[in-house]
Protein backbone atom coordinates (compact mmCIF):
# COMPACT_ATOMS: atom_id res chain seq x y z
CA UNK A 1 0.00 0.00 0.00
CA UNK A 2 2.60 2.43 1.10
CA UNK A 3 4.82 1.84 -1.89
CA UNK A 4 1.25 2.37 -4.27
CA UNK A 5 0.71 5.81 -2.88
CA UNK A 6 4.49 6.99 -2.80
CA UNK A 7 4.65 6.03 -6.66
CA UNK A 8 1.63 7.77 -6.81
CA UNK A 9 2.80 11.41 -5.51
CA UNK A 10 6.22 10.68 -7.18
CA UNK A 11 4.03 11.17 -10.26
CA UNK A 12 1.84 14.13 -8.80
CA UNK A 13 5.18 15.49 -7.99
CA UNK A 14 6.78 15.09 -10.89
CA UNK A 15 4.11 16.96 -13.04
CA UNK A 16 4.05 19.89 -10.91
CA UNK A 17 7.22 19.94 -11.32
CA UNK A 18 7.39 20.29 -15.42
CA UNK A 19 4.46 22.58 -14.90
CA UNK A 20 6.91 25.15 -13.25
CA UNK A 21 9.44 24.97 -14.86
CA UNK A 22 7.05 25.64 -17.40
CA UNK A 23 6.02 28.34 -16.19
CA UNK A 24 9.35 29.93 -15.70
CA UNK A 25 10.16 29.84 -18.87
CA UNK A 26 7.05 31.53 -19.82
CA UNK A 27 8.69 34.59 -17.63
CA UNK A 28 12.88 33.86 -18.60
CA UNK A 29 13.03 37.43 -20.35
CA UNK A 30 11.79 39.40 -17.39
CA UNK A 31 12.58 42.70 -16.78
CA UNK A 32 14.65 42.88 -13.74
CA UNK A 33 14.39 46.44 -13.32
CA UNK A 34 15.93 47.56 -9.85
CA UNK A 35 16.30 46.36 -6.24
CA UNK A 36 15.55 42.54 -7.57
CA UNK A 37 12.11 44.41 -8.87
CA UNK A 38 10.79 43.13 -12.09
CA UNK A 39 8.38 44.57 -14.43
CA UNK A 40 5.86 41.80 -13.10
CA UNK A 41 6.06 42.39 -9.55
CA UNK A 42 2.91 42.65 -7.90
CA UNK A 43 1.76 42.20 -4.39
CA UNK A 44 -1.34 39.35 -3.65
CA UNK A 45 -3.48 40.11 -0.87
CA UNK A 46 -6.75 37.91 0.33
CA UNK A 47 -8.92 40.28 2.92
CA UNK A 48 -10.14 37.06 4.77
CA UNK A 49 -11.97 39.27 7.78
CA UNK A 50 -11.80 42.39 9.55
CA UNK A 51 -12.12 42.64 13.34
CA UNK A 52 -13.60 45.85 14.93
CA UNK A 53 -12.45 45.73 18.83
CA UNK A 54 -15.02 48.37 19.76
CA UNK A 55 -17.89 48.45 16.80
CA UNK A 56 -20.95 51.10 17.63
CA UNK A 57 -24.03 51.86 15.30
CA UNK A 58 -21.98 54.52 13.23
CA UNK A 59 -20.14 51.61 11.68
CA UNK A 60 -22.29 50.80 8.85
CA UNK A 61 -21.31 50.54 5.41
CA UNK A 62 -18.10 49.90 5.96
CA UNK A 63 -15.35 48.60 3.31
CA UNK A 64 -11.56 47.86 3.14
CA UNK A 65 -9.16 50.22 0.71
CA UNK A 66 -5.85 48.74 -0.53
CA UNK A 67 -3.25 51.59 -1.82
CA UNK A 68 0.18 50.68 -3.50
CA UNK A 69 1.77 53.25 -4.74
CA UNK A 70 -0.66 54.99 -7.23
CA UNK A 71 -2.78 51.96 -7.64
CA UNK A 72 -6.02 51.59 -5.11
CA UNK A 73 -8.74 48.90 -4.63
CA UNK A 74 -11.52 48.16 -2.21
CA UNK A 75 -13.19 45.23 -0.74
CA UNK A 76 -17.23 44.98 -1.31
CA UNK A 77 -19.21 47.35 1.31
CA UNK A 78 -20.86 45.62 4.60
CA UNK A 79 -23.54 46.57 6.97
CA UNK A 80 -22.98 44.50 10.29
CA UNK A 81 -19.23 45.79 11.94
CA UNK A 82 -19.78 42.54 14.29
CA UNK A 83 -19.32 40.64 10.91
CA UNK A 84 -16.83 41.61 8.60
CA UNK A 85 -16.23 38.55 6.54
CA UNK A 86 -14.54 39.36 2.85
CA UNK A 87 -12.52 36.02 1.92
CA UNK A 88 -11.20 38.26 -1.12
CA UNK A 89 -8.84 38.13 -3.66
CA UNK A 90 -6.47 41.23 -4.58
CA UNK A 91 -3.74 41.80 -7.05
CA UNK A 92 -2.00 45.47 -7.27
CA UNK A 93 0.99 45.50 -9.26
CA UNK A 94 4.42 47.69 -8.24
CA UNK A 95 4.63 51.08 -10.39
CA UNK A 96 8.78 50.90 -10.87
CA UNK A 97 8.52 54.34 -12.14
CA UNK A 98 6.71 55.23 -9.19
CA UNK A 99 8.54 57.79 -6.94
CA UNK A 100 10.25 56.06 -4.55
CA UNK A 101 10.69 58.77 -1.87
CA UNK A 102 10.59 57.03 1.79
CA UNK A 103 10.25 53.39 -0.17
CA UNK A 104 6.42 54.70 -0.91
CA UNK A 105 6.25 52.13 -3.86
CA UNK A 106 6.51 49.43 -1.61
CA UNK A 107 4.53 50.42 1.26
CA UNK A 108 1.10 49.06 1.11
CA UNK A 109 -1.46 50.77 2.82
CA UNK A 110 -4.90 49.62 4.59
CA UNK A 111 -8.03 52.07 4.96
CA UNK A 112 -10.94 51.08 6.97
CA UNK A 113 -13.86 53.15 5.77
CA UNK A 114 -17.49 53.67 5.95
CA UNK A 115 -19.67 55.18 3.53
CA UNK A 116 -22.12 58.10 4.93
CA UNK A 117 -25.38 57.81 3.35
CA UNK A 118 -26.49 60.93 5.07
CA UNK A 119 -23.66 63.12 3.91
CA UNK A 120 -22.95 61.36 0.78
CA UNK A 121 -19.56 60.40 1.43
CA UNK A 122 -16.37 58.15 2.80
CA UNK A 123 -14.82 58.76 5.85
CA UNK A 124 -12.08 57.05 7.26
CA UNK A 125 -12.19 55.80 10.15
CA UNK A 126 -8.37 54.30 10.89
CA UNK A 127 -5.37 53.36 8.95
CA UNK A 128 -2.02 51.43 8.58
CA UNK A 129 1.05 51.48 6.37
CA UNK A 130 2.72 47.47 5.67
CA UNK A 131 5.99 47.80 3.96
CA UNK A 132 6.22 44.67 1.79
CA UNK A 133 9.90 44.48 2.35
CA UNK A 134 9.24 42.37 5.53
CA UNK A 135 8.09 39.86 3.23
CA UNK A 136 11.46 38.63 3.05
CA UNK A 137 10.44 35.12 0.65
CA UNK A 138 8.13 35.19 -2.10
CA UNK A 139 5.71 32.64 -0.01
CA UNK A 140 2.55 33.57 1.14
CA UNK A 141 2.11 34.16 4.81
CA UNK A 142 -0.79 34.55 6.91
CA UNK A 143 -0.43 37.69 8.62
CA UNK A 144 -2.44 39.88 11.57
CA UNK A 145 -2.38 43.63 10.81
CA UNK A 146 -3.19 45.74 13.70
CA UNK A 147 -4.85 49.47 12.68
CA UNK A 148 -4.02 51.98 15.68
CA UNK A 149 -6.28 53.85 17.61
CA UNK A 150 -5.57 57.58 16.96
CA UNK A 151 -7.03 58.76 20.15
CA UNK A 152 -5.27 55.85 22.50
CA UNK A 153 -1.87 54.87 21.24
CA UNK A 154 -1.46 51.42 23.13
CA UNK A 155 -4.84 50.36 21.41
CA UNK A 156 -5.76 48.92 18.45
CA UNK A 157 -8.79 50.06 16.43
CA UNK A 158 -8.87 46.94 14.46
CA UNK A 159 -7.27 44.12 13.12
CA UNK A 160 -7.22 42.70 9.51
CA UNK A 161 -6.58 38.93 8.81
CA UNK A 162 -4.77 38.42 5.84
CA UNK A 163 -2.65 36.50 3.31
CA UNK A 164 -0.11 38.26 1.51
CA UNK A 165 2.25 37.41 -0.98
CA UNK A 166 4.68 39.61 -2.58
CA UNK A 167 6.10 38.79 -5.84
CA UNK A 168 9.05 40.30 -6.93
CA UNK A 169 10.07 38.27 -9.85
CA UNK A 170 7.72 35.11 -11.01
CA UNK A 171 10.67 33.63 -13.22
CA UNK A 172 12.71 33.39 -9.96
CA UNK A 173 9.45 32.14 -7.98
CA UNK A 174 8.96 29.38 -10.31
CA UNK A 175 12.56 28.62 -10.15
CA UNK A 176 12.11 27.88 -6.19
CA UNK A 177 8.81 26.33 -6.65
CA UNK A 178 10.67 23.55 -9.15
CA UNK A 179 13.69 23.23 -6.99
CA UNK A 180 11.12 22.46 -3.77
CA UNK A 181 9.48 20.20 -5.94
CA UNK A 182 12.80 18.60 -7.13
CA UNK A 183 13.89 18.22 -3.53
CA UNK A 184 10.59 16.65 -2.52
CA UNK A 185 10.52 14.27 -5.40
CA UNK A 186 14.28 12.86 -4.19
CA UNK A 187 12.88 12.61 -0.77
CA UNK A 188 9.93 10.07 -2.26
CA UNK A 189 12.59 8.64 -4.75
CA UNK A 190 14.26 7.57 -1.29
CA UNK A 191 11.28 6.47 0.65
CA UNK A 192 10.17 4.57 -2.19
CA UNK A 193 13.76 3.09 -2.31
CA UNK A 194 13.31 2.28 1.17
CA UNK A 195 9.79 0.48 1.03
CA UNK A 196 10.53 -1.77 -1.31
CA UNK A 197 13.90 -2.56 0.31
CA UNK A 198 11.40 -3.52 3.77
CA UNK A 199 8.90 -4.88 1.02
CA UNK A 200 11.72 -7.71 -0.37
CA UNK A 201 13.17 -8.05 3.08
CA UNK A 202 9.60 -9.18 4.38
CA UNK A 203 8.89 -11.61 1.55
CA UNK A 204 12.30 -13.39 2.08
CA UNK A 205 11.87 -13.81 5.84
CA UNK A 206 7.90 -15.36 4.50
CA UNK A 207 9.91 -17.52 1.90
CA UNK A 208 12.57 -18.92 4.48
CA UNK A 209 9.80 -19.40 7.36
CA UNK A 210 7.57 -21.42 4.60
CA UNK A 211 10.84 -23.36 3.94
CA UNK A 212 11.36 -23.99 7.36
CA UNK A 213 7.53 -25.47 7.72
CA UNK A 214 7.78 -27.58 4.92
CA UNK A 215 10.88 -29.21 6.46
CA UNK A 216 9.76 -30.11 9.47
CA UNK A 217 6.57 -31.24 8.01
CA UNK A 218 7.96 -33.54 5.86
Amino acid sequence: MHILQTKLKLEAEEKDRLEFLNRAQTYKNEKIIEDNLSDNAKAKIEICNVVINKPNKRYENIFLKLILGAEIQQTSVLNDPKDLVWNQMFELYIKIKFSKVNNSRENLYFEICLYDQIKKKEELIGKVKFPLEKLESQDEFEIDIGIPDDYKADEYLATIKTKLQFIRSYYKYYQVLATKSENLKKELESSLNDYQKLYHNLNGIDLLIKNHLDSFLN
